[in-house]
């Protein structure tokens, strides 16, 4: 089986195509099946995740660490 994603291939979607080929009774390859799942969704999550995460990074870069050096 082969797994491709193809991002924005029709009006902003990205697509996960799935294909395998269906062999008849002799076992030569008679067909091929192919299945797409829209994982637009998965890709936006994606990207939202990606800016947080370099968000996080940023503010942590720009803060002072605090130490702690028991109590006066």
């Amino acid at each position: 089986m082969q797994n491709y994603e193809i991002p924005e291939i029709v009006r902003g979607h990205a697509f996960s195509i799935d294909a395998f080929p269906l062999k008849d009774a002799t076992g030569e390859v008679s067909r091929i099946a192919v299945f797409m799942h829209n994982i637009s969704d998965l890709k936006k999550v994606e990207a939202e995740l990606r800016e947080a995460l370099k968000k996080e990074r940023a503010l942590g870069e720009t803060q002072n660490p605090v130490r702690f050096d028991g109590f006066a």
